[in-house]
């Protein structure tokens, strides 16, 4: 898989990628998406609520229904969550992280972030313009 980078005149940065010599894709770089997990719906809901006044993020979701199994405090744990995730880039991950720190429940909340490829130009440029809009209106006097 050889990726050619090219910058097009929305902003955003593109790579057209063959996979497998079949499949052409443009991929949109460098979105991701962060999750993290609580047994509680009104923290899930304020997690929500602190990540959108961010203005770090163009689209927060919450999933209920995740049971989960882990491993804590010296044995085997169970819990119905709610599972939370956003979308941002990369330079924003830090903030995000210090928001959710601050909001959660949990004393160890799994926080995970993993890249994404959005293969969809037109939702690619509608999360870039997003956030532009989004970054520009949180730095208005």
């Amino acid at each position: 898989m050889q990726p050619h980078p090219s910058i097009h005149g929305d902003g955003c940065i593109w790579e057209t990628t063959t996979y497998h010599g079949c499949v052409s894709a443009e991929i949109f770089l460098p979105v991701f998406e962060m999750q993290t997990t609580t047994d509680e719906a009104s923290v899930s809901l304020s997690l929500r609520d602190q990540l959108v006044a961010s203005r770090l993020t163009p689209c927060v979701k919450i999933q209920a229904g995740c049971q989960s199994t882990y491993y804590w405090g010296g044995g085997w744990q169970s819990a119905d969550e709610y599972v939370i995730t956003a979308l941002t880039l990369e330079a924003h991950l830090a903030q995000l992280v210090a928001i959710i720190k601050s909001a959660h429940n949990y004393v160890n909340p799994e926080i995970v972030a993993r890249k994404i490829v959005v293969l969809s130009k037109e939702y690619a440029s509608w999360l870039d313009s997003a956030l532009a809009e989004l970054q520009a209106v949180s730095h208005e006097p």
